[in-house]
């Protein structure tokens, strides 16, 4: 079975690039999922995002300047109290992260560069060093590029 990732990025704005890291990475031997190949139904996606990424091995975010959308607060029917989400109140793309870091899932930032992105091509990803990880097959040293810039070959962090 294909190690499974989660892609997690604010559509609006990285849209493209988030297909462009799936692209890559089910040509390296994973098998990505992220919120566009499952729809959005209306209404509080929070347990349908938790489904999936209890699904997955890891997570990576792409992480750009935009803000997304907010889960709705829950209102307590007795009180009339407001609360967020166990995290308190952060955009969708802000859980998928936090929640899938308190499972202890392996999670990966990479920060957009948005001064090199174009119109005819995605932002230039650059990969943050927080957790290393190997592609699947991937000889020491290899690595992939992703919109003229290198996506470091990096080792296994168990």
């Amino acid at each position: 079975m294909k190690p499974r990732l989660f892609i997690s990025a604010v559509t609006a704005e990285l849209g493209r690039s988030r297909q462009l890291v799936a692209n890559v990475l089910s040509r390296l031997g994973y098998d990505p999922v992220w919120q566009d190949i499952f729809g959005t139904e209306p209404g509080d996606l929070r347990q349908v995002l938790r489904d999936k990424i209890d699904g997955c091995d890891g997570l990576i975010q792409l992480v750009g300047r935009a803000y997304g959308a907010e889960p709705p607060p829950v209102v307590d029917a007795v009180s009339g109290d407001t609360s967020y989400t166990e995290f308190g109140r952060v955009s969708y793309t802000q859980f998928e992260f936090l929640y899938a870091e308190s499972l202890g899932k392996k999670t990966w930032l990479i920060f957009v560069d948005p001064i090199s992105s174009s119109p005819l091509c995605p932002p230039c990803l650059c990969v943050s060093n927080r957790t290393r990880f190997k592609p699947p097959g991937a000889s020491a040293g290899s690595s992939t590029r992703i919109c003229g810039t290198r996506w470091p070959a990096t080792r296994n962090s168990n």
